[in-house]
């Protein structure tokens, strides 16, 4: 006696990849999913004062635009600075300005920035920044501050406010890092939108930042 096994027919699947269409699609996938997860760009600024004509360069990995950014300072007087910073493909790029409310000799002081950014959520910074100096050499920087961000529109066209607390630590010449959220207090929007992974403007991981900004350089100019 002999049994034959029935094999079901499965219906062919709606989206078939051919092996040459694989790394194409990757790609397409990869840069979509920078696309969604790109929520909000903040400043990399420079914990150590800028003398005038004096330009830094940093590259900075976060969880806020996935990609890198470029950043480029430049001293415009003893106390204010101007930074521009160069997203991929654009996310992340933006322009802001400090300026040094405070110093002393080693470095420390307060610092007020204001910058706008081109991200999925576009947004607007107002960050208030304490500087610290640690070390005979005074090359290390804590600092900590508190960032009022505003997002005019953002992927839902609903906009967002926050507001929170920010905290990061600067190696002279090295790299950095810093860490801070920052809370949609006013709130609304369905429920949903705050569950999804796609980072819209009322959603609680677009507040998170984790950042970490590597030196690249530094020149000085010759300004009258």
């Amino acid at each position: 006696m002999s049994f034959e096994r029935n094999t079901p027919n499965f219906p062919p699947p709606l989206i078939s990849i051919d092996r040459d269409m694989k790394q194409p699609f990757f790609l397409f996938s990869l840069l979509l999913w920078i696309i969604l997860s790109g929520c909000t760009a903040h400043p990399t600024i420079s914990p150590e004062p800028l003398q005038r004509g004096e330009q830094i360069k940093y590259v900075t990995l976060s969880t806020e635009t996935v990609a890198p950014v470029i950043t480029w300072r430049k001293g415009l007087s003893e106390r204010s600075e101007l930074g521009l910073h160069f997203g991929i493909p654009i996310y992340g790029s933006g322009i802001d300005y400090s300026y040094r409310l405070r110093q002393d000799s080693r470095g420390s002081g307060d610092i007020l920035n204001a910058g706008v950014f081109l991200t999925p959520n576009a947004n607007l910074d107002f960050t208030y920044y304490k500087i610290g100096t640690f070390g005979k050499s005074g090359r290390m920087h804590p600092y900590f501050g508190w960032r009022l961000m505003y997002i005019p529109g953002g992927i839902l066209n609903q906009g967002s406010t926050r507001f929170g607390f920010l905290a990061g630590w600067s190696v002279q010449e090295r790299f950095g890092i810093e860490v801070g959220y920052f809370h949609d207090f006013i709130g609304g929007g369905e429920p949903w939108y705050h569950n999804t992974f796609i980072a819209t403007e009322k959603n609680l991981l677009t507040g998170l930042s984790i950042r970490v900004n590597f030196f690249m350089g530094q020149t000085m100019t010759n300004s009258k």
